[in-house]
């Protein structure tokens, strides 16, 4: 069974060139077919649905042959990956959809600062490609904590282990989450069965296959990502703009949105002191912000620890400068398209506004974006709607009644119907009283736009009768997700583009998983040359990664963590603590064993002290480092008159003084409030993490020992000048 999973993926190398042809074929079959389908009548939601499925079976059958429980084709493929497929799966496992359509989002929120998202990222890939990845493969390795153990030893190897287990966990258990929202967004069936199917394709996959498979199956899906960007940003470009080609459009729309951000000032339709212009730059972050965001951004994107492990399937220093340069061709590509779509969308939405768009008359597609909870408008949103209707209809009649029982059917929609004025919760349950159980999105839509969104605005003070800017809050994530149907693309475009979501969460989720599991049954163990120890790694690597599927799909369920949130810390904890070793393990022979795990320990444990001292803890992380802040004067004296009033308040008002003092002290990621290090907020905290990294790696190299032999022999191996065909199945 080896002999034929290994002929099977020797055949998939010898003909890449034609696989990719025969892929791009059949997705443009695939599309044809479901336009065709659809303008013969088929309904949305089997169109969806057809392409959900025939997708995932055409990206799971392209991964099949590679499968193997070969040691060296299990943990990294035997070194034999041409570098475009590994830069094809290298773009999937960290920008799918779903990270696109998130820095799409951050990019139409923050305008032109936004653009630190793109810049930082590119910088972590051209760092990585140039000072890492390929001596990375050049030393044969298996893992890359593996990598850093020959380099320092037994210390290193498991702190980095450990340190890299738990972010690829992470990663894996965030992708799986939103793999499982998409599932049952598309297929109509209950989160719990849509994340029990995603985990089981998952295992299929990852526990089959090892690294041969994920690869595989990650360069289809960016194969396919790439393919629905070009379909969708061209078809939105020519719908929206006449112009064929998304740059041109782009920078149209672009000069428009600044003509329309005059014209809403100018007509009332929005706040001047509250319009932040598109193109004008630190609006939203000041100087400081953006370029610590940018530095932060390259080091943990450098850092992936599941983008660094494919550097180690390539087989020599070459190949994988030769794939840096692909992924960043491909990362840059799609990084601009994300801009574009940006700015689409916000060309769109100034427009509904600045013609002074009656409620009535709002489009169909803000109920519909994310399944009617990514448009707000007054605190009220479809899904909102829905619910009320459910329990009103259910016996609730008054709005307190309400609020308890939305408490068992959706407890984030309470903190909403709490924000609500009464006249807007009257005009809601009466509303209600008419909107089918069921939950028809459409009906709920009609009966917001034509009775409770009039009253809301009166409730607000706006007796116009139309939209403005204010009472505007979109989701801008999931408007990026469902802008084809902004566009009134066809629903198989729209199908092209969850089904691409869906498949580029289950990569990222594969890689994450794999990634987790491969250091733990390698690294945290003594590894051996002999064949049936690393046999039973195979196996071992399959049971950890059956028990943590389990466990991740466990806290999603039963714990309700969203494991998003928990990303965002992760990432950082892992550039701080992998990166200053990584480096210096290259390029200083004299980094030795308590260097690398002095610099591991403190720059973890300076990003986490700042990211969560500044997003949990601010007051506290204030109490303690009062010095540090460029808080102006007028701020530290509301923050000392919130804090003595503290002290003798009881009851509601001292809940009420709590929470006024824990705002002013936290801030936002990208602007802080009074509790900072010289106004930098959480989202830059690996500016001081580095720093502090490199200089105890210096100090703990300079005052311990000089590597050991073996150790500086290794150095002279990744340093020859001919390339390194190391096999990961002799390596530890």
């Amino acid at each position: 069974m080896a002999s034929d999973a290994d002929d099977g993926n020797n055949v998939l190398l010898a003909n890449s060139g034609k696989i990719v042809a025969v892929l791009i074929c059949a997705f443009a079959a695939l599309t044809a077919f479901s336009n065709i389908a659809e303008r013969l009548g088929a309904s949305p939601a089997t169109v969806l649905t057809t392409i959900l499925i025939t997708t995932t079976a055409a990206i799971g059958l392209t991964g099949w042959p590679a499968r193997s429980s070969l040691p060296s084709e299990f943990f990294t493929a035997r070194g034999k990956l041409p570098p475009f497929i590994n830069a094809l799966a290298g773009l999937a496992g960290w920008l799918a959809v779903p990270a696109f359509a998130a820095l799409a989002g951050l990019l139409y929120t923050f305008g032109f600062d936004g653009l630190a998202f793109v810049a930082g990222p590119m910088a972590g890939l051209f760092l990585a490609g140039v000072l890492i990845s390929p001596y990375l493969a050049a030393s044969g390795s298996a893992t890359v904590s593996g990598f850093l153990g020959r380099r320092y030893g037994a210390t290193v190897r498991v702190i980095s282990a450990l340190v890299i287990a738990s972010v690829s966990f992470v990663v894996f258990a965030a992708a799986l989450q939103a793999a499982a929202g998409l599932a049952a967004r598309v297929l109509d069936i209950p989160v719990p069965l849509a994340l029990a199917a995603t985990l089981v394709l998952i295992a299929v996959s990852a526990l089959t296959g090892g690294a041969s498979s994920l690869t595989w199956t990650g360069a289809a899906t960016a194969l396919l990502f790439l393919m629905v960007l070009g379909i969708a940003s061209v078809g939105m470009s020519l719908s929206g703009f006449g112009q064929p080609l998304p740059s041109l459009a782009s920078a149209q729309a672009l000069q428009t949105v600044s003509d329309l951000e005059i014209a809403m000032i100018e007509k009332g339709m929005a706040d001047a002191a509250a319009m932040k212009p598109h193109a004008k730059p630190f609006l939203q972050m000041n100087p400081a912000n953006v370029f610590g965001l940018i530095f932060s951004l390259m080091i943990a994107t450098a850092a992936l620890p599941h983008l660094l492990h494919r550097s180690l399937t390539l087989p020599s220093a070459q190949v994988a400068r030769s794939s840096s340069a692909w992924l960043m061709g491909l990362t840059l590509i799609v990084l601009v398209t994300a801009s574009a779509w940006a700015i689409f969308a916000k060309h769109e939405v100034y427009s509904i506004v600045e013609r002074g768009t009656a409620f009535a008359a709002l489009p169909d597609w803000m109920g519909k974006v994310g399944d009617g909870e990514g448009v707000r408008i007054y605190g009220v949103s479809v899904r909102l709607v829905e619910d009320v209707t459910a329990v009103v209809q259910a016996g609730a009649q008054t709005s307190t009644q309400v609020a308890d029982a939305l408490q068992d059917r959706n407890a984030g929609a309470v903190a909403t119907w709490a924000g609500l004025k009464e006249p807007v919760k009257a005009a809601i349950i009466e509303a209600a009283k008419t909107v089918p159980a069921d939950g028809v999105s459409q009906i709920a839509w009609t009966a917001m736009r034509e009775r409770i969104l009039p009253a809301a605005a009166v409730a607000a003070g706006n007796k116009t009768g139309a939209l403005n800017l204010a009472s505007l809050k979109i989701d801008a994530g999931l408007l990026m997700q469902d802008l084809p149907q902004v566009f009134r693309q066809q629903a198989t475009v729209l199908g092209l583009v969850l089904a691409s979501a869906f498949l580029g969460s289950l990569a990222m989720a594969g890689a994450g998983l794999f990634n987790a599991a491969a250091v733990l049954c390698r690294d945290l163990v003594r590894a051996t040359e002999k064949e049936d120890v690393t046999k039973r790694q195979v196996m071992g690597a399959r049971v950890v990664m059956l028990v943590l599927g389990l466990f991740g799909a466990a806290g999603t369920l039963v714990h309700g963590i969203n494991w998003g949130n928990v990303l965002i810390l992760a990432l950082p904890a892992a550039g701080a603590t992998l990166l200053p070793a990584l480096i210096f393990a290259i390029w200083w022979k004299r980094a030795n064993v308590l260097g690398a795990a002095l610099a591991m320990v403190t720059g973890l444990a300076v990003v986490l002290v700042y990211s969560l001292g500044t997003l949990y803890f601010p007051v506290q992380l204030f109490d303690v480092w009062p010095a540090a802040s460029d808080a102006l004067p007028a701020a530290l004296k509301k923050f000392a008159t919130l804090k003595a009033a503290l002290a003798t308040a009881q009851g509601d008002q001292a809940t009420n003084i709590a929470g006024a003092l824990d705002a002013l002290a936290r801030g936002t990621p990208y602007a802080p409030g009074v509790a900072n290090w010289w106004g930098l907020g959480a989202a830059s905290a690996l500016v001081f993490a580095i720093p502090a990294g490199v200089v105890a790696l210096l100090i703990g190299s300079l005052l311990g020992p000089r590597p050991t032999q073996t150790q500086s022999e290794f150095i002279a191996l990744i340093w020859q000048p001919r390339d390194i065909n190391g096999s990961a199945s002799t390596v530890p």
